[in-house]
C-alpha cells in the first residue's frame, strides 16, 4: 500500500520559523513523525511541525524522500547547486518575531516582505495584506468581513472570501496571487455545502449530551437558543443539547422551514414533530443501559407503565431506582435487608438534597418491593424525614396588573389569563382542548387533572371575549392552545418561559414561578369572602389541609390580628389625651 504524500509548508510558531506537515492520518505514518528532532502538535492547525533547520530538513529528506513534496516557499531555503539538505539560512527574513521578541498574536502569519504597493498571500486559511501606510487604505481595510491589524507581524488579516477578494481587487488591482484564487473557490464550495447541513453527534466525555454544529446564521441561531436546556460549551467551540430523541426532531422540524437539514449519526431528521408511544419512550428511557440492568428496569417501568403513572412520575422514579439498583448491585436488590435500605436513605439525606428528591427516592424504592416483588408493607416501612410546611408564594393585584401587562402576543395572553381566572396548574393549561370550553353554561371542563380527576371551574366573563378573538385569528382545531406543529399542545416549558420573561420585564423580585397564579387565585378568593370548601373543590384538592394553607397568607385573615406594639402606643396615647395633653 502506498503511503499518502506529505505536504509541507512553512509557519510561525511562537515566533520561530517551523515546517508544517500536512498529511491525511494513518497510524503508521504518525508512528513514523513522532520521533522526529523537535517535532510537535499544533491543536489549532492540527497538523505535526518541527523546527525548519538543516537538521530538520535533512531528516525529512532521508527519511520520507519518495512521499514527501517541499511546497513552493520552502524552495528558496535550499541553495543552487547543493543538494536539499543544504539549508539556506541567509533566504530566512531577518525582521522575524523571534528576532523582535514579540509576543505571538493568536492566528500564526508568517512575515511578508513589502514587494510593492499591496501583497496578499493565504495564510492559515485567512487573507494576510501587507501595503505602505495610507488613511483611505486603512479605512477601506476596515470595512472588509472580520478584518483586523495585526501588531506583531504589522499586517491585516481577514476572512478568506470571494467577497474581500473582489473588494481588494476593485481597489488595488490584480493583487490576488494566481495560486490563492483555487483556495478561495474550494473555500466557498465547501461553505455552500456546509450551509445546507446541521451536524449533531453525541458528546464523547458526557452521553447526556449531544453537539450541535450549524452554518452561524441570525435566524438559525435563534432556532437553536429555543432548545430547551441547550448551552454553549466554550470548549468543545460548539452548541450543546439534551440527549432527548423529542428535542432532536424538534429541532429538525424547526430548522427546515430555514432549508437547514440536520443530521445525526449519517441521517437526516427534518420529520414533524410525532407525539411518542408508551412503548417509544420505555425504549428512550432504557437506551445505554447493560442488559442486567436494563432487564430489571424494563419490568419496573412496565408495571408503572400498567398503572398508568403519569409520564413525569415514571422517569423520576426510574432514575431514583437506578441509582438504588447501581449502588448494591443488580444481583442483590432482592436480598439486601431494611437496615441496608435505611442506610442509603440516610446517606442520601447528608448529602446536598431536597426534601422532595428525598422522598421520591424512599418512594421509587417502595414501589419496586411493594408493587413489583409483592412484598409486604410492613417491611420496607422506611423513615421519613420531617415534612416541610412552606407557605406558598402570593402576588397582590399590583403585581399581577404589572405582569400581565407585559405580555402582549394574544395566545400568551389568553393563556395566563386562564390559568390565573380559574387556578389552573400550567399542565392543565398546555393541555386544554377546544371542546372544553363551554360558553353557554361559562364553565371550564379541566378532564384528567393531577391524580386523574375531573373537574369544573367557572369560565370568566372577562377572559371570553378575548377567548374569542384568539379562537378567529388562531382556529386551533384540537388542542386549545396548539404549539408550534399543528396537532400538538402547547410545550409546558415554553410557557414557563414566558412567564419567568414577563416577570422580569414587571421588576417583580419574589421568588414565583407559573404556579404562583394558581396560589394568587385561591388567596385572593379567600379574601374575598369565598367558603374554604368551595375552594377546595375548585383547586382540586383531595384534603382540606392543602387549601387551608391559604389561610396563612391571606390578607383579610392577618389584618384581623392587632399588633401588641400598635395596642401599646396606643394606650399611651389615650392616657395623655385623658389628661388634657391632647386635645
Amino acid at each position: 500500500m502506498t503511503a499518502p504524500t506529505i505536504q509541507t509548508e512553512q509557519i510561525v510558531h511562537k515566533g520561530e520559523a517551523r515546517i508544517a506537515l500536512l498529511f491525511p492520518y494513518e497510524a503508521q505514518l504518525v508512528a513514523q513523525v513522532r520521533p522526529l528532532p523537535g517535532v510537535r502538535w499544533s491543536r489549532s492547525r492540527k497538523c505535526w511541525h518541527l523546527p525548519a533547520t538543516e537538521e530538520a530538513i535533512g531528516v525529512l529528506t532521508n527519511r520520507f524522500a519518495d512521499t514527501i513534496a517541499w511546497s513552493g516557499s520552502l524552495k528558496p531555503f535550499f541553495r543552487t547547486g547543493l543538494p536539499p539538505v543544504s539549508f539556506d539560512k541567509a533566504d530566512i527574513h531577518p525582521h522575524s518575531t523571534a528576532a523582535q521578541g514579540r509576543p505571538r498574536h493568536k492566528v500564526d502569519i508568517t512575515p511578508l516582505p513589502n514587494l510593492g504597493r499591496v501583497q496578499v498571500l493565504w495564510i492559515g486559511g485567512k487573507l494576510a495584506v501587507a501595503l505602505p501606510y495610507n488613511a483611505d487604505d486603512v479605512a477601506f481595510l476596515k470595512t472588509l468581513a472580520q478584518s483586523f491589524w495585526h501588531k506583531e507581524q504589522r499586517c491585516w488579516v481577514m476572512k478568506a472570501c470571494k467577497r474581500n477578494a473582489e473588494q481588494l481587487e476593485a481597489r488595488f488591482g490584480n493583487c490576488i496571487p494566481d495560486n490563492i484564487r483555487p483556495l478561495l473557490a474550494a473555500k466557498a464550495q465547501s461553505i455552500q455545502n456546509e450551509s445546507e447541513l446541521a451536524d449533531l453527534c453525541e458528546c464523547k466525555t458526557d452521553g447526556q449530551w449531544l453537539q450541535l454544529r450549524f452554518p452561524w446564521k441570525a435566524d438559525t441561531l435563534a432556532v437553536v437558543k429555543q432548545v430547551t436546556g441547550r448551552r454553549f460549551s466554550k470548549n468543545a467551540g460548539c452548541w450543546m443539547i439534551p440527549n432527548d430523541e423529542v428535542l432532536v426532531h424538534e429541532l429538525a422540524s424547526r430548522l427546515e422551514p430555514l432549508n437547514i437539514k440536520l443530521v445525526f449519526n449519517g441521517q437526516r431528521l427534518n420529520q414533524p414533530l410525532k407525539r411518542q408511544d408508551w412503548r417509544s419512550r420505555q425504549k428512550h428511557l432504557l437506551k445505554n443501559t447493560e442488559t442486567a440492568l436494563e432487564n430489571l428496569l424494563y419490568a419496573y417501568t412496565d408495571l408503572m407503565i400498567g398503572m398508568r403513572y403519569s409520564w413525569a412520575t415514571i422517569k423520576g422514579y426510574t432514575h431514583c431506582f437506578r441509582v438504588f439498583a447501581e449502588h448494591f448491585g443488580v444481583n442483590t436488590v432482592e436480598t439486601i435487608s431494611k437496615s441496608e435500605v435505611q442506610r442509603y436513605c440516610n446517606n442520601l439525606s447528608k448529602g446536598d438534597i431536597a426534601l422532595s428528591t428525598l422522598n421520591q427516592h424512599i418512594n421509587a424504592i417502595k414501589f419496586y418491593y411493594e408493587k413489583v416483588l409483592g412484598q409486604p408493607r410492613t417491611v420496607y416501612d422506611l423513615k421519613r424525614p420531617r415534612k416541610e410546611e412552606k407557605l406558598p408564594s402570593v402576588l397582590s393585584t399590583g403585581e399581577l396588573r404589572r405582569l400581565f401587562g407585559q405580555i402582549t402576543n394574544l395566545k400568551h395572553q389568553c393563556m395566563v389569563y386562564i390559568a390565573y381566572s380559574a387556578g389552573l396548574r400550567v399542565s392543565e393549561v398546555c393541555n386544554l382542548r377546544v371542546s372544553d370550553i363551554d360558553s353557554e353554561r361559562m364553565l371550564i371542563h379541566i378532564a384528567c387533572s393531577k391524580g386523574r380527576k375531573d373537574r369544573m371551574v367557572p369560565l370568566s366573563k372577562s377572559l371570553l371575549g378575548l377567548l374569542r378573538q384568539y379562537y378567529l385569528s388562531y382556529k386551533p382545531e384540537k388542542w386549545l392552545f396548539e404549539g408550534q406543529f399543528s396537532g400538538e399542545p402547547y410545550a409546558v416549558r415554553s410557557l414557563q418561559t414566558i412567564f419567568c420573561r414577563a416577570k422580569e420585564q414587571a421588576g417583580i423580585r419574589k421568588a414565583v414561578s407559573f404556579h404562583t397564579l394558581r396560589h394568587s387565585y385561591a388567596t385572593h378568593l379567600l379574601e374575598s369572602g369565598t367558603d374554604v370548601r368551595l375552594i377546595q373543590e375548585l383547586l382540586g384538592h383531595r384534603d382540606i389541609k392543602t387549601t387551608l394553607r391559604y389561610t396563612h397568607v391571606s390578607q383579610r385573615t392577618i389584618q384581623r390580628i392587632r399588633s401588641p406594639l400598635d395596642a401599646l402606643f396606643t394606650e399611651k396615647y389615650d392616657k395623655k389625651r385623658e389628661k388634657g395633653r391632647y386635645k
